[in-house]
């Protein structure tokens, strides 16, 4: 048992990983039960923050669809007023010739 954990931690020291936090105990490299337990829990935590900042994204692109399709809306009945503001004008002008 021992030995395992001097290799553990000689693993530890000779990782290339320089931000690695937890040992690999609490990661899920272990035979005890309690390694797996703790990483699926941390996996779970960093999943479900994960699909929390997809739906936020994915709420905000569509609000944005949605802004940049009512200005289009807007712009089109715009032009069209004026169009229409216009051939009545020269319908009325044509009226009075």
């Amino acid at each position: 048992m021992s030995g395992a954990r001097s290799l553990r931690a000689r693993t530890n020291e000779r990782s290339s990983h320089c931000c690695l936090t937890r040992s690999l105990t609490v990661i899920g490299h272990s035979s005890r039960q309690l390694g797996g337990i703790v990483y699926a829990y941390h996996q779970h935590c960093y999943e479900a923050h994960e699909r929390i900042k997809q739906r936020e994204r994915e709420a905000e692109s569509e609000r944005l669809r949605r802004q940049s399709r009512a200005q289009r809306q807007k712009r089109r009945a715009g032009v069209l007023e004026a169009l229409i503001a216009y051939s009545r004008r020269a319908a009325g002008l044509e009226l009075d010739m």
